[in-house]
Order: C-alpha cells, then structure tokens, then sequence
C-alpha cells in the first residue's frame, strides 16, 4: 500500500542476538527475509558468518509499479 513505511533495522552482535526494529510489520517482514538470507548450512546445523551485522534498509522509492511488456 502506497505510504506504508517498510523501513527496518537489523542487527546481530557478537552474541548472537538479533534485534529487528521497524515501525510497521512490512518492514519486519523484510528484516525477516534478509535475515533468512543470511542463515547457512554448517555440518548438521546453521550459521551465520561475519558477525556482527547491521542492516538498515528502505526503499529508495516511496511507491511500486507494475510494468507490462507488449
């Protein structure tokens, strides 16, 4: 929806936790996507490699547009 702010920051520090601040659950959701980007495989479990981390992210436009190709 047009005006939603999508906005998020995340972070994971040196002890593992992780902190996601955001202002609308948009913006958490994408925190929750980038986040599971970067868990990996590791033996018979999951990582994440080169903690810590900060991510601060928003759209760099305020609106989504569809494009048709004819």
């Amino acid at each position: 929806k047009l005006g939603i702010d999508e906005s998020y920051l995340l972070e994971i520090n040196e002890k593992n936790v992780i902190k996601i601040d955001a202002k609308t659950y948009v913006g958490a959701n994408h925190a929750i996507q980038s986040l599971k980007q970067l868990i990996r495989p590791y033996k018979n479990t999951y990582k994440i490699e080169n903690i810590p981390i900060k991510i601060k992210d928003s759209p760099g436009i305020t609106y989504r547009g569809t494009m048709l190709d004819t």
